[in-house]
């Protein structure tokens, strides 16, 4: 028979944190699941509706957002209405640049003389393809 001396009594105070991990890589999972990703710019434009507009990626484009105030910024970054034209080429002109298209992204408010700034600044640098982005009805 065994005395009480011979047996080891092992008290563990330590908390298993196992359980706990793995309720925050759940959880963790399932929000980088439910979230939603919007490629939005630097302003929240409203854009205008076109039943006819056709979709197209811009992998290969330069993204030109007009605010509803009429700020210009490029790939979010602020430009002020005189960069416009050195801003767009030097975004164009760069030896490392593949894109060869101009997004425009103007909110519906936004001044249409900066709409047309825009479109004549991308003619004047000879931008090969440029486009405005509308929202489907």
């Amino acid at each position: 028979m065994a005395s009480m001396s011979d047996e080891i009594v092992e008290n563990d105070d330590r908390i298993d944190l196992t359980p706990m991990l793995d309720v925050v890589f759940v959880l963790l999972l399932f929000l980088i699941i439910a979230t939603t990703f919007e490629d939005s710019g630097l302003f929240k434009v409203e854009l205008p509706k076109s039943s006819k507009a056709a979709v197209r990626g811009n992998d290969q484009a330069v993204l030109l957002e007009i605010s509803r105030s009429g700020q210009f910024a490029i790939d979010r970054e602020v430009v002020s209405d005189s960069g416009l034209h050195a801003a767009l080429a030097a975004r164009f002109s760069s030896a490392t640049n593949k894109r060869t298209a101009l997004v425009i992204k103007g909110d519906r408010a936004s001044p249409y003389a900066q709409v047309a700034l825009a479109v004549e600044v991308a003619q004047s640098l000879g931008i090969p393809e440029f486009s405005l982005v509308v929202s489907r009805p």
